[in-house]
């Protein structure tokens, strides 16, 4: 019985000592929190210290901001220009246009389809761009098209001997271009044209032979002076001479004329326009058909037999464009229709060339790369004319 009494005063005494144990711990605590230099009341103070460092920083970085400004407005720097805070800047209306293939789509002019390989199209109205190259669509479009011939080679632009009757011909050594008897005139717009070409690796040309722009037939009492539209549908532009004089060098009125009545001198376009040359007609003989310019064409090659590929054998030339099998690399009757002025002449100074054939003859014995010769003045049905585009 002594014993369990003793154990029990023990506990009792245990018990009061950790009590006072734990008042003096929170006393303590309480010190070191809530007095004067406890925790939080140091807290308190670093907080305030840190506001009050970052109002200063403030102070000073806007201090260095109104110091900026003023040297930004001095007379020092008057004269920068400082741009508007998220301003676009203004597109460059006199900025090129390049296809995709890097094609330059000259000024006036808006890409309508198609690729360099193929032929890229062209059109003066702003309606047609995008609208695509197939014969339907061809249909619908309102503007003149041109249609780009690649030279990438400079040395390889010259002319080359044309078929006649599925062989070669033997007009090229008694042909020549320019005609240095023309005078400036020819001469001038030759040089020009080539450096265009060489310099834009290429040139346009009209996708459809010259049409009457009121669709009127001309004969030789109509005595029509009509636009001239390179367009699908339109009555062709017959019965018209390279010029309006047997001198070869006389170049008024006639195909030659209204060639370059279409744009030349009309500054809303980048490009000058002709007659199409010689050389501009053989380079397009090429993009068809590469052999051309080695003269080892097959002999169902398009440039030596274009029949079923543009309009022959029938009474009476049909309209421009009239069929989607006249179209090689998007350009349309190079082969049939009529025979087409161009700028080449005979050596002898009594004839201007023609290319390509009629629709009264055959496909197989005049081609699209066939010569005719005939004196300037010569009109009738079946001659017309093509015109050719070069950037300035």
């Amino acid at each position: 019985m002594r014993s369990i009494k003793e154990n029990r005063g023990i506990t009792l005494i245990a018990l009061a000592v950790t009590i006072i144990v734990i008042l003096i711990l929170a006393g303590v605590t309480i010190d070191a929190l809530f007095s004067e230099n406890g925790i939080i009341n140091k807290a308190k103070e670093a907080a305030n210290s840190m506001n009050n460092a970052v109002a200063n920083d403030q102070a000073e970085l806007n201090d260095l901001l109104e110091e900026l400004n003023e040297i930004m407005n001095s007379e020092w720097n008057n004269n920068i220009e400082i741009p508007e805070e998220n301003t676009i800047p203004e597109p460059d209306p006199e900025e090129p246009v390049y296809t995709e293939d890097g094609v330059l789509v000259p000024e006036g002019f808006y890409y309508v389809g198609g690729k360099k390989e193929e032929g890229i199209v062209i059109s003066d109205n702003a309606q047609d761009e995008n609208k695509g190259t197939s014969h339907e669509t061809a249909k619908t479009l309102r503007g003149n098209q041109f249609v780009w011939v690649p030279v990438e080679d400079i040395n390889e632009f010259k002319r080359y001997e044309g078929y006649l009757d599925g062989r070669l011909d033997e007009k090229l050594s008694s042909c020549i271009e320019p005609n240095l008897s023309s005078g400036d005139i020819e001469k001038s717009e030759y040089e020009a044209m080539y450096s265009s070409v060489r310099e834009n690796k290429g040139f346009y040309i009209a996708r459809y032979e010259a049409g009457t722009g009121s669709n009127i037939e001309r004969n030789e009492n109509s005595g029509i002076e009509d636009e001239v539209v390179s367009k699908q549908g339109y009555i062709v532009y017959d019965y018209i001479g390279w010029s309006n004089s047997n001198d070869i060098t006389n170049q008024n009125g006639g195909a030659v004329q209204k060639a370059r009545e279409m744009y030349s001198g009309k500054e809303e376009y980048g490009v000058n326009s002709t007659l199409c040359y010689g050389v501009q007609w053989d380079a397009t003989m090429s993009f068809i058909d590469p052999e051309f310019k080695t003269g080892n064409c097959g002999s169902y090659s398009f440039v030596v037999n274009s029949n079923n590929k543009g309009c022959y054998n029938t009474n009476k030339s049909s309209v421009t464009g009239a069929s989607e099998s006249y179209k090689t690399k998007n350009i349309y009757d190079l082969g049939g229709n009529v025979f087409e002025w161009t700028m080449e002449s005979d050596n002898q100074g009594n004839n201007r060339i023609m290319r390509g054939g009629s629709y009264g003859v055959s496909g197989s014995k005049y081609p699209a790369s066939t010569r005719s010769l005939w004196f300037p003045s010569y009109k009738n049905i079946g001659r017309g004319f093509r015109v050719a585009l070069y950037i300035k």
